[in-house]
C-alpha cells in the first residue's frame, strides 16, 4: 500500500484480489488499534503511523534478507541463476560459458534466456543482464556496456543497394524491433531523415530473430555494437555507413545487495567483465 496507494495496485503487484487486500489491512489495523489509511478519491493515502509502521517493517524484511543471504551464500556449491536477453546469451554469453564452469566444476548453473524481467527481489533469479532497470534499497545495478546503432544487413542485399548509405536504409524493407519500436525514427532524426520516411517493414519480437532474418537478407537492421560486431567480423552482416545513434539506456548488470559479499557472484561478474565483447 505504501508503495501502490491503492488496494487494486497493491492487489496487482501481488497478483491478490482486492477485497483480500482490503480485508488483510482491515484487520492489521484492528490488532494495531489506530487508523492506518484514509480513503481519497484517488486511492488510499497511509496515515503517518501507517507511514512509520511501514518503514519499520521494511528494515526488518531488509535484514532477514540480508541474513538468509548470508546464510545460503555460505554454500559456495549452490546453484547462479542468471537471466539474461537471447541475443547476448546465445552469441556472447553461452559460447564462453564453458570457461567458466571449468573454473567452477561443482556450481550448478542455471541460464534463463527471456526478455521478461526476472524480480530479484522475489528470488527468481540471482543475476539479470538488461537494457536499463534501476538500482533500488534491495538491488545493486552496474554498467556493463555502452551500445551504439548502426544500419546493417547481408552482404549480398548491400551489393544490390545504392552506395549511398541513407538512400539504401531509404530503398530496401527495414527490420524493427517490437521492444524498440521507435528505434529507426530515432536513428532517422539523428541521419537528418523524416522518421515517416522510415515507417513500414517487418516486425520482431526477438532481437535475435531480427538479426537473423537480416541476415538471410529480409532486409536492413539496426545493429546494436559492439554485440553485433562479430556478425560483422564473421561476414554474416554488413554495416551500412557509419552513422550511429548513441543508445541512452546502459546494458547492466542486476543483482540483490544482499549477495554482494557471495564470492561465486564476485567471481561470475568479474568473469563476465572479462569476455571481448564486454571488456
Amino acid at each position: 500500500m505504501a508503495e501502490h496507494g491503492s488496494f487494486r495496485a497493491a492487489a496487482a503487484a501481488l497478483h491478490l484480489t482486492p477485497s483480500a487486500i482490503s480485508h488483510q489491512m482491515r484487520d492489521l489495523q484492528q490488532r494495531l488499534g489506530t487508523p492506518l489509511f484514509v480513503r481519497e478519491s484517488r486511492g488510499v493515502r497511509l496515515t503517518p503511523a501507517a507511514l512509520s509502521y511501514s518503514e519499520r517493517c521494511l528494515e526488518a524484511l531488509a535484514t532477514l534478507d540480508a541474513a538468509t543471504g548470508q546464510i545460503c551464500r555460505s554454500d559456495e556449491s549452490r546453484s547462479l541463476r542468471i537471466t539474461l536477453g537471447p541475443f547476448i546469451a546465445s552469441e556472447v554469453v553461452i559460447p564462453a560459458l564453458p570457461d567458466f564452469h571449468r573454473q567452477h566444476p561443482t556450481l550448478d548453473i542455471r541460464v534463463e534466456t527471456s526478455m521478461r524481467l526476472a524480480k530479484l527481489e522475489s528470488d527468481e533469479a540471482d543475476v539479470a543482464l538488461r537494457f536499463g532497470g534501476q538500482a533500488t534499497d534491495q538491488i545493486a545495478l552496474e554498467p556493463l556496456m555502452t551500445m551504439v546503432a548502426r544500419p546493417v544487413c547481408a552482404p549480398t542485399l548491400a551489393a544490390s543497394l545504392p552506395e549511398d548509405p541513407l538512400l539504401a536504409v531509404g530503398q530496401a524493407t527495414r527490420l524493427h524491433s517490437s521492444a524498440v519500436p521507435d528505434a529507426w525514427a530515432d536513428w532517422g532524426r539523428h541521419a537528418g531523415i523524416a522518421p515517416e520516411a522510415l515507417e513500414g517493414g517487418i516486425w520482431f519480437d526477438s532481437y535475435l530473430s531480427l538479426l537473423r532474418a537480416c541476415e538471410q537478407g529480409l532486409g536492413v537492421a539496426l545493429g546494436l555494437f559492439p554485440a553485433a560486431g562479430a556478425w560483422v567480423d564473421q561476414g554474416r552482416l554488413q554495416p551500412l555507413g557509419t552513422i550511429e545513434l548513441p543508445i541512452q539506456q546502459h546494458y547492466n548488470i542486476l543483482y540483490r545487495r544482499a549477495d554482494t559479499g557471495w564470492q561465486t557472484l564476485r567471481a561470475f561478474l568479474q568473469w563476465l567483465r572479462s569476455l571481448p565483447a564486454f571488456s
